[in-house]
């Protein structure tokens, strides 16, 4: 092993071994000019891969975003705290109430609310999805399924040509069936294919209506 303590890599001073190591490489704690302490694989600072805890790469790429809006909340003003070598920015939610994030934990999948405004508005979808869960559970359907029956479309499984109506060879008649609180009712036996779509159009407007 050579021994890299004392030496300067760019923004970090490297102070002493660790136990870990990087493949074959020993990964050494490191200081870095801002203050910070990363642990960096020797092969990488030989190499000059890292020359910083990340502030280098921060101050690279860093742009003004004053102003700036993501979701609901504003840019402000950059701080100086940093969190992962990354700048801590202030931003304003729409409710009035701050948060100090970095830049890059501002976006979609992350958040671009306050604590507060997230909070309540997982309650909200929370309870959107108790509805259509108990809607579904009293019709027997899934989401958009009633759309669908309303519509006339057929189920993959049916062969008739009509939605739910089927052949019954056991009685040699059609059999028009309706979905009622997660089970199949049948709604009854017809000579013609004509008389079991009808009965179950029927059926249909006076389980559902027709402005459901």
């Amino acid at each position: 092993m050579i021994d890299l303590t004392g030496q300067r890599f760019g923004r970090l001073l490297v102070i002493r071994p660790t136990e870990e190591r990087w493949r074959t490489s020993v990964v050494w704690e490191c200081r870095c000019d801002c203050g910070q302490d990363c642990r960096v694989p020797s092969a990488w600072l030989r190499q000059g891969i890292k020359r910083s805890c990340g502030c280098l790469q921060d101050e690279t790429r860093r742009e003004d975003i004053t102003g700036q809006r993501r979701g609901h909340l504003t840019a402000i003003r950059p701080t100086d705290q940093r969190r992962k070598g990354a700048t801590v920015w202030e931003w304003r939610c729409d409710c009035g109430a701050t948060v100090l994030k970095p830049p890059s934990m501002v976006r979609v999948g992350m958040s671009t609310m306050c604590p507060a405004c997230s909070r309540r508005l997982k309650a909200v979808q929370g309870a959107t999805m108790a509805a259509v869960q108990q809607r579904d559970e009293e019709t027997g359907m899934m989401p958009g399924n009633l759309a669908d029956l309303r519509a006339g479309k057929l189920q993959r499984h049916n062969t008739s040509c009509v939605r739910g109506v089927s052949w019954h060879a056991g009685s040699g008649k059609w059999v028009a069936r309706i979905q009622d609180h997660g089970k199949t009712r049948t709604i009854g036996y017809y000579a013609t294919i004509e008389e079991a779509a009808k009965a179950r159009v029927e059926a249909v407007k006076r389980k559902y209506g027709d402005n459901r």
